[in-house]
C-alpha cells in the first residue's frame, strides 16, 4: 500500500510541476486551484507513505518518479527545440545514474503545426488562431523547424494541426512537409 501511494504522490508531484506553467505566475485561478491541489496531495501521500518505507528510498523515488515524469510530460506538451535538447540532456543524466543505457531511449516531443502555403495565409490563419504556441510557417520552414528538433535530438515528433478541420492543411502537409521530413 506504501509503494502505491508513493507512485501516485509522485505523478501528482509531475501534475504540479507541470501545472506550474498553466498557472502562469498563479494568476490563473483554475489551474492555480489544481496545482495547489496536486502539491498538497502529492507531499500528503508522501508522507503517508514514509510511515513504513524509509525517508532516503521514498524521497528518491517520488523526486524520481516527479523529474523523469515531468521531463518527458513538459517535452511532450512545451518542447521548443532548445528546451528539449536541454531535457535530453536531463534524461541523459538520469539514464547515468541508474546505469540505463541512454541510446535505448526512445526520445520524441510534441508541437503544434500551423502551416500555410504562403505568409498571407498565414498571416490569416494566425488570426483564426492567436493562441497557438507552435510552428507556425510556410513548408519550408516548418520542415527547417522540425529539423532543429531532429538535431536535438528527438527520433520522433508527434503533433496537433491548429486548423486540424481545414483538409487543405493536411494535403500541405502530407504532400509538402511530410517527404521532407522523412529526410531527416
Amino acid at each position: 500500500m506504501a509503494w502505491s501511494m508513493l507512485f501516485i504522490a509522485g505523478l501528482l508531484e509531475v501534475g504540479w510541476a507541470i501545472g506550474l506553467k498553466y498557472t502562469e505566475g498563479f494568476t490563473k485561478p483554475m489551474p492555480s486551484v489544481l496545482t495547489i491541489a496536486c502539491m498538497i496531495a502529492s507531499v500528503a501521500l508522501l508522507g503517508l507513505s514514509l510511515k513504513t518505507l524509509p525517508v532516503g528510498t521514498a524521497y528518491a523515488v517520488w523526486t524520481g518518479i516527479g523529474s523523469v515524469g515531468t521531463a518527458i510530460l513538459g517535452i511532450w506538451l512545451f518542447g521548443d527545440p532548445a528546451t528539449v535538447a536541454h531535457k535530453f540532456d536531463v534524461l541523459r543524466g538520469h539514464c547515468a545514474a541508474v546505469g540505463r543505457p541512454y541510446t535505448e531511449i526512445t526520445r520524441s516531443n510534441h508541437t503544434g503545426i500551423l502551416v500555410a502555403r504562403d505568409p498571407a495565409e498565414l498571416a490569416a490563419k494566425q488570426a483564426r488562431h492567436p493562441h497557438f504556441d507552435g510552428i507556425a510557417g510556410t513548408p519550408d520552414v516548418v520542415v527547417a523547424r522540425l529539423g532543429e528538433y531532429a538535431a536535438a535530438g528527438s527520433q520522433y515528433v508527434t503533433f496537433h494541426l491548429a486548423d486540424a478541420d481545414d483538409i487543405s492543411a493536411l494535403q500541405l502537409i502530407g504532400e509538402t512537409v511530410l517527404p521532407e521530413v522523412t529526410k531527416l
